[in-house]
Parts: structure tokens; sequence; C-alpha cells
């Protein structure tokens, strides 16, 4: 859920009184509120003072008030917490002309951007300050020995853009050779998710990453999100852009229900399959039976989450809620047909939000993916890596793919 968890849309802030406020003048400041895609929301701030205490409320087109909490101030910055349906840390730095501009990160570490200008300032004219960028992009400032990326910005435009159903989408292929590899993003990420693997990869084989609509570069399209609907797209996406099966498949978290789909719906074209850290039919069961209040308030703050986000994520959303909620992907095998292996992310959460992210809650996990497991499939747990196994240890994950190619290749 990282890639549509940092739309950074929604923020609650209030400041308790005796906060330094020096630079904020009461009015309505306006500003914007960054995706990592580069896409963005503008947004009002009403700065308010009562007695001695200054009141911020974030004014959002079609979804209403936020007033901030927990701010503290200082002449040169704003450090805030804000929670639309679950607790982000922000922080802006006060640049020239009393622009605030920082970022937010949510609870699976993406990052989110923002900027706050004075009453009457031209939006048009004000550019990311570099270190607002870096945090966008989610550089862990922490570690300067590699600054590893927790969650990449949208790579500049490349790849190509084809037409389907009427609508514009986007295409990343790199590489050449048999079989190619097509990469399926989780719920609400884009092709970018992929980037350092899909570079790693290119020099085996050819390798597909995509934008569903609405995400990334492509069209919004006037469609539902179900697996089935989403398998029927890509196909026609791959055979506008002319690439033909065999297919490696290769799907993060929610995505993978997309694999297992198209794996269902077109044996003949897959060969191979690779579950990074993939989401169960079956998993709300297994959540409630180890804590039914836990499993409840994390699955109606998901829901809280999307509600505020645009109609593509929502309509993504609803599609993998219905399986949750039913508990079931109809026609749908748990065992694949095909060689398939399955990385389980094993790092629990130092201070876990919800059963799922607990030392509990990733056994739960690992058994839950036992569950895909046959006689044709392999299954590695990360243990010190979270559900992104793909960008925290991009070589785990191809070393897996490339494993999965030789078994492909001998049996060709």
């Amino acid at each position: 859920m990282k890639g549509l968890a940092n739309w950074v849309v929604l923020l609650t802030l209030g400041l308790s009184s005796g906060c330094s406020n020096e630079g904020l003048v009461e009015g309505d400041w306006v500003g914007s509120v960054i995706h990592l895609t580069g896409r963005s929301m503008d947004v009002v701030y009403k700065v308010r003072y009562s007695e001695d205490s200054l009141a911020i409320t974030m004014t959002v087109n079609e979804y209403g008030d936020f007033p901030f909490e927990n701010l503290r101030a200082t002449p040169d910055s704003l450090i805030f917490d804000w929670t639309p349906s679950f607790t982000l840390e922000c922080a802006m730095a006060k640049l020239e002309g009393s622009v605030y501009q920082g970022a937010c990160r949510d609870p699976w570490g993406g990052f989110g951007g923002i900027i706050m200008a004075p009453p009457g300032s031209d939006l048009d004219a004000i550019e990311l300050h570099p270190e607002t960028i870096e945090r966008i992009a989610g550089w862990e400032e922490e570690d300067e020995e590699d600054n590893a990326l927790i969650i990449p910005e949208i790579s500049p435009f490349a790849g190509r853009t084809l037409m389907v159903d009427s609508a514009y989408v986007h295409l990343m292929e790199t590489g050449v050779g048999e079989p190619t590899i097509v990469l399926e993003a989780g719920l609400g990420d884009n092709h970018a998710s992929w980037d350092s693997l899909q570079d790693m990869l290119s020099a085996t084989t050819r390798t597909v990453s995509w934008d569903r609509p609405g995400m990334g570069y492509s069209d919004p399209g006037d469609w539902e999100r179900t697996p089935s609907m989403v398998v029927t797209h890509l196909r026609q996406v791959l055979r506008e852009g002319g690439i033909m099966p065999p297919y490696v498949l290769v799907g993060h978290a929610e995505g993978t229900f997309t694999v297992r789909q198209f794996a269902a719906m077109f044996p003949d074209e897959v060969v191979g399959m690779v579950l990074v850290d993939p989401r169960h039919e079956d998993e709300a069961e297994a959540w409630q039976k180890e804590s039914a209040a836990s499993w409840e308030e994390y699955w109606s703050n998901r829901h809280a989450f999307f509600r505020i986000l645009p109609e593509a994520h929502r309509k993504e959303f609803a599609a993998y809620a219905g399986i949750i909620n039913a508990g079931a992907l109809p026609g749908i095998p748990l065992i694949s047909a095909v060689p398939t292996v399955v990385l389980t992310a094993g790092r629990a959460s130092d201070n876990p939000a919800w059963i799922g992210e607990s030392n509990d809650g990733r056994k739960i996990r690992t058994r839950l993916d036992q569950q895909l497991i046959g006689r044709r499939s392999t299954h590695i747990v990360a243990e010190d890596i979270g559900s992104y196994i793909h960008q925290e240890d991009p070589e785990l994950v191809m070393r897996a793919i490339l494993d999965l190619l030789a078994v492909v290749r001998s049996a060709q």
C-alpha cells in the first residue's frame, strides 16, 4: 500500500498555545500537496488566531476542512502530525518569502510533499526546493552511505504511449529475449515501483512494466478494476505493443491477484509467476481470528483513507476490498499450475499499528503464503525486509526471477 498511501491530500493540524508563530500572518494561505508521482492538488490553509493560540485548517476542494494537530512551531519550521485515517509525521521549513515547504511521511515509509505560501502568493511561480524533492522521492536521510530509496519518484517520461479502449496507456519496455517478464505493481502504484529491478533484469530478457489506468502516466479510463478486467486490459496493452507470449508474471502485494488471474485465464501464455509479498483472498478471516478488533480498526482506516484519493485509486481499492470482504477470488486456484516463486516479507514493525505489522502478524502472513506453495513452487522468506522487497533488496527478487527463468527455459 505504499504507493497510494503517499497521497498527502488531507492534512489535520492544530497548534497549542505558546508556540512561536513568527511569520504566520492571519489569513488564507495557499498551497499544494504533492504525490510522489508529481501530481498535485491545490489547497487553502486557514490561519486563524484566538487569544494566545493559533489554529490552522486545511481546506481541500470536494473533501472539506481538516484542522491540524500537534504542531510545533519555530521561527523557521512547522512540525506536526495529521491523521486522515492513520498518523502521518510532517515537517515544513520556512524558505525565502515565508514560503513553507516540506514533506509528510506515512507509516509505511513513503513521502508526499507540501507547500504553504502566504496569502496572495502565485503558486505557479513557486518551485520545489531540492530538499523537498528528495523527501518526495523517499530518500532516507539517516542512510547517507547509499541513500537507499524507500519509494522512488516517478521517473522522467520514457517508454511508449499506446491507445487502448480510447485511453492512453503508458508502457515501459526494456531488454530483449524470451520469455518476457511482465511486472504488475501493487494497489495505487505505478511502473516506477519497479525501476531498479527492471533495470537489472533488462540485461537478461525483455522486461515490461506499465501504468494501470489512472496511475503514473496513463489516462484514468472509464472501467472497473477487478482482476479479470485488469488482466483483459493488460493483455490488450501487451498485444497493442507487439509483446507476445510467453510471459513470466511478477506481481507485488495486491497486484498478485491480477497475476494469478492472468495465469488462470490464459494458461497457455504464462510459463511462470513470482509473487512478491502477495495478498490473499481469505486473509480477513486469519486476521479476525488473531485480533478482530485490530483488523476491524485497520480495515476501517483503509476505507477512510481511500475515500479521499482520486477516483482511479478508489476504484482499485473497491475491487481489492470486494475480494477481501468476500474471502474469495472466484475460479482462481490458490496453487498455480505453472512454476511459482513466493517471496514473503518477514520484518515486523517496532511499533505495530495493527496485528498485521506485529511479529505474530508476520507469522500469519507466512502461513498464508504457504497456502500458495505447490509441487512446482519455491517459498522465500525475507526475514528483515518489508513489503517492498523489490525495492529494499532488488537483487534478492532478481535472483528468484533468474532461477525461475532457468527452470522455465530448461523445460522449453
